[in-house]
């Protein structure tokens, strides 16, 4: 029996069509792991605060300088061969720092991407007036209630 030509390229196509099917889950699984490899938080700063913070931080953590720095009225990135580190601007004076590191989720990039993050809330908290701080944990103190003694039994 003969094949012919049509039948043979149909039948080498079909197993074409699972791989594709496997390269399009793989590329979308890959995706959502360099989602899940960032690191954010927001900070009640504004954005050129956040971004010096950020700065310095990679600097303290051993971080090369940057290799591209892009700025809009909105968001500033800077990108360095294993890192991203864009700060946006928000509403209310909020600043969202975000960090990525490495390519893809692996617990020592979300690790080092946390440590970033950590390093910015740190800096930024050194520039608080402590006197001003103390005020206001005195004040929270004085809203608390009192507890109130009991007075002792006689055990009779």
């Amino acid at each position: 029996m003969r094949i012919t030509l049509p039948v043979l390229l149909v039948l080498s196509l079909m197993p074409l069509s699972g791989c594709l099917a496997v390269a399009a889950g793989a590329a979308g699984i890959g995706y959502v792991r360099y989602k899940r490899n960032e690191e954010t938080r927001d900070f009640r700063a504004e954005l050129e605060e956040v971004w010096a913070a950020a700065e310095e931080a990679m600097g303290r953590l051993g971080h090369a300088d940057p290799e591209q720095v892009s700025r809009n009225a909105t968001a500033w990135v800077m990108e360095g061969e294993a890192y991203r580190v864009r700060v946006e601007r928000h509403v209310e004076g909020t600043t969202r720092l975000r960090v990525r590191v490495g390519t893809f989720e692996s617990a020592e990039h979300r690790r080092e991407a946390l440590l970033i993050v950590e390093e910015v809330a740190v800096i930024l908290t050194q520039d608080l007036n402590i006197g001003e701080w103390s005020e206001k944990v005195r004040a929270l103190s004085e809203l608390e209630p009192k507890p109130e003694s009991v007075p002792e039994s006689d055990g009779k």
